[in-house]
């Protein structure tokens, strides 16, 4: 698997939590690929099984607001 596109694939799923999708819902990934959707599951799952560095440091406050919509208030 292309590392970049599961880390584009990743922050897509990671800035739909942060907006409000669920883990069920489709998001578009930005690239060469035309928006094509994936499953914000499917690309957690597949990050975390294929990528050995999840995040970059400019990558943080997208996933801080994303850990942030889901914990409990």
């Amino acid at each position: 698997m292309d590392p970049d596109y599961l880390h584009r694939r990743l922050l897509a799923a990671i800035t739909g939590i942060a907006d409000g999708k669920g883990l069920e819902d489709y998001v578009p990934v930005p690239g060469p690929e035309v928006n094509r959707p994936t499953h914000v599951v499917g690309a957690l799952i597949d990050s975390i099984s294929y990528l050995p560095d999840h995040f970059h440091a400019d990558d943080l406050p997208v996933v801080d607001c994303a850990f942030e919509s889901c914990s409990p208030k």
